[in-house]
């Protein structure tokens, strides 16, 4: 598992991103993934305090869209992608685990929402270069506050 990430944090292109309130869960999640076809590789354990701070910190993005979504920040505009990206932020500095899995295609984004849903994930998220997609219900996801 990563504690906090070294290496500048970017916006997990192609991901399906989850919320596990416990290191077992995220351990047999992680379990299932590797048994279902995913590569070690493909799959990221984020958890601690520090990563949280980092990615609060961060847009994750780079250019011009880095720009544009600092702007619409300050302007105080809501913004989606801004808006989730706290939510993992705050679940993070609370003491749960993110898990990412890089996805090539439909049928394994499909797979990987599945396994992540069967281990307890919550706030699941498919995050896509210009699309955010919720993969759980809204009751299954987690407060701003960390509830």
């Amino acid at each position: 598992m990563t504690n906090a990430p070294e290496d500048k944090i970017q916006y997990p292109e192609n991901s399906i991103l989850g919320v596990f309130d416990s290191t077992e869960r995220v351990t047999s999640a992680v379990s299932a993934l590797t048994a279902g076809g995913f590569l070690e590789s493909e799959i990221e354990v984020i958890c601690g305090l520090e990563a949280g701070e980092k990615l609060r910190a961060t847009t994750g993005r780079s250019g011009l869209m880095n720009v544009a979504m600092r702007v619409v920040s300050k302007l105080g505009m809501p913004d989606q992608e801004t808006e989730i990206k706290d939510r993992y932020a705050d679940a993070l500095t609370s003491g749960r685990f993110v898990l990412a899995v890089r996805i090539a295609s439909d049928d394994r984004k499909g797979s990987a929402t599945q396994i992540l849903k069967a281990n307890g994930a919550r706030f699941v998220h498919f995050l896509g270069k210009f699309v955010i997609e919720s993969m759980t219900p809204r009751q299954g996801e987690i407060s701003a506050e960390g509830r």
